[in-house]
């Protein structure tokens, strides 16, 4: 029983403590210190070549172009499969009728 509280409590422990951290650095606040806070972190930790992650990272005119791509695609595809469903009945069932033909002619054979 003991040690189930005092796991429960490190655990809030260490939650509460990354949520101090997190508003103490400032990363809760506006974007103005977020970035602040950005460029503080990677001035201190220096992560192997960063310039080019950082130039990895698409703009927001990237991302909508590739939203608006997967949308247009999405409602292209829909509107193809709707087209060519009269088609795929058709074939369906010619499928089913020869299916059953072929069942009843096996079974009276």
């Amino acid at each position: 029983m003991a040690a189930a509280v005092i796991k429960g409590v490190g655990k809030l422990a260490i939650a509460a403590g990354a949520v101090y951290l997190t508003v103490d650095q400032g990363i809760w606040s506006g974007s103005s210190d977020s970035a602040k806070t950005f460029k503080n972190l990677t001035s201190t930790y220096s992560i192997p070549n960063q310039e080019e992650y950082l130039q990895q990272i698409p703009s927001a005119k990237g991302i909508s172009q590739q939203m608006r791509n997967g949308w247009n695609s999405g409602v292209k595809w829909s509107f193809d499969y709707l087209v060519t469903t009269p088609e795929r009945i058709g074939n369906l069932t010619s499928s089913a009728t020869s299916w059953v033909t072929d069942s009843l002619t096996e079974t009276k054979e």
